[in-house]
């Protein structure tokens, strides 16, 4: 069952059914966020390439001036030889992944965890890209 409120503005959804024999004391239902994306691909485009041009902090930075309620919810995650940073921006219907490449170079420190003759190795982060789509399902807020 999903039921909808304006507020502010935005439109929000209640989303589920609860049953109250299982619960004591208020039933609170989550509230989801249903923002619609104004920009069209171009401009989604425009601000991938501003954001690429940007170092990561100065990135992220510009996301929270998109955006103050985004949330990061991965960081670093690895697809293949890339990592990926997902960001989700609510209010302007955005979905922002950072992408980065890790250079990895071999060190004299000895590594005592692993067997003898191994060494350890030294990683950098390169920032490569910014790649921004459209928020695809709406995001639970509270």
């Amino acid at each position: 069952m999903i039921a909808g409120q304006r507020a502010a503005g935005r439109t929000y959804a209640t989303i589920g059914v609860v049953d109250s024999r299982y619960c004591r004391g208020p039933i609170r239902l989550p509230r989801v966020l249903i923002a619609e994306c104004d920009m069209n691909q171009t401009e989604r485009e425009r601000l991938a390439k501003r954001l690429s041009a940007l170092s990561l902090k100065q990135a992220r930075q510009e996301m929270r001036r998109l955006d103050p309620a985004a949330e990061m919810k991965f960081w670093r995650n690895t697809m293949w030889d890339e990592y990926h940073t997902l960001f989700v921006l609510p209010g302007a219907g955005l979905t922002i992944t950072l992408v980065e490449r890790v250079d990895l170079e071999q060190t004299d420190k000895r590594e005592f965890s692993g067997p003898k003759g191994r060494t350890r190795q030294k990683t950098a982060y390169r920032y490569i890209e910014a790649r921004v789509d459209p928020l695809d399902r709406p995001v639970p807020t509270e």
